[in-house]
């Protein structure tokens, strides 16, 4: 296979895509993050007992909170994180 040197137009292109993707990344994120903060307030104020262990985690907070943590992309908490 030959190597392909993209033209000037197709790397701005590609660029433009690629920086439609992350603004798109990051609009769905910000759903994310206002879902999950919805859902704590209305675990809290429906007496939800969110302080009780899950499967892998200590209390069931945690996972509204690691999905908080992780779509803030300004917070790289999560870049040390594994899968369970």
């Amino acid at each position: 296979m030959k190597n392909h040197k993209m033209t000037e137009q197709e790397l701005a292109a590609t660029l433009s895509d690629a920086i439609k993707q992350i603004n798109e990344l990051k609009r769905r994120l910000a759903f994310a993050e206002e879902d999950a903060r919805q859902f704590k307030a209305w675990a809290i104020d429906n007496g939800f007992d969110l302080y009780r262990p899950t499967d892998v985690a200590d209390y069931a907070w945690s996972h509204i909170e690691n999905i908080l943590i992780a779509t803030d992309l300004n917070n790289d908490e999560s870049d040390d994180w594994t899968n369970y």
